[in-house]
Formats: structure tokens, sequence, C-alpha cells
């Protein structure tokens, strides 16, 4: 029993250093787009091939 108390102590401890992270990364996201400063556009190097990981090989 005390096995699965440990485990349980430490599943919920690593979720909420998961969301406090989720949390601080949005944050950071929207601070981000106040400022202008986030990527939402990146070229495209296959020039006008539809979209797919192969269709840029194609010849």
């Amino acid at each position: 029993m005390a096995k699965l108390t440990e485990f349980r102590i430490l599943a919920i401890s690593r979720l909420a250093a998961q969301y406090d992270e989720i949390e601080r990364l949005r944050s950071l996201l929207t601070q981000q787009a106040e400022a202008g400063d986030v990527v939402t556009h990146l070229p495209s190097r296959a020039g006008n091939a539809p979209f797919g990981s192969c269709s840029s090989l194609r010849q």
C-alpha cells in the first residue's frame, strides 16, 4: 500500500509540474504575441509543390 501511495504522490507531483510548465509557456506566447514577436509563417523551399513530405522530391 505504501508503494501505491508513493506512486500516486509522484504522479500528482509530475502532473502539477507539467501544468505549471504549460501555463508558463502559454504566458510567454501571449507576451510574444502582444509584442509582435510570434513567427506565423515559414517560407516554403518547395516552391509551388503541393503539401507533403515527398512532393518536393518529384521531378
